[in-house]
């Protein structure tokens, strides 16, 4: 039986081989499924790092909740007037 990580991976490049089945010569609508599909592609080796360091998480939730209340300021008043309004908001060590 396979490990989790040749699996993962299969199921992984089995999205490319349908992809490939319905290439066709002529120019490829860029929809939103297509952009994902090429950025998958192109970035498989950072999308599957996970599997192979074990210090990296699965999603990055964590960095993404770091930073929300900056950009939640950031998108209230458009900017961050002064050095001071924005070291006023970030945490400091």
């Amino acid at each position: 039986m396979p490990s989790i990580s040749v699996t993962i991976q299969r199921k992984y490049f089995r999205i490319y081989l349908l992809d490939s089945q319905y290439k066709k010569r002529e120019r490829v609508k860029r929809t939103k499924a297509r952009n994902l599909l090429e950025r998958l592609r192109e970035y498989e080796g950072d999308v599957l790092r996970f599997m192979d360091n074990k210090n990296i998480p699965f999603t990055n939730n964590l960095a993404e909740n770091d930073i929300r209340m900056t950009k939640v300021q950031q998108k209230i008043s458009g900017c961050f007037r002064s050095l001071d309004g924005a070291e006023n908001l970030l945490p400091h060590p």
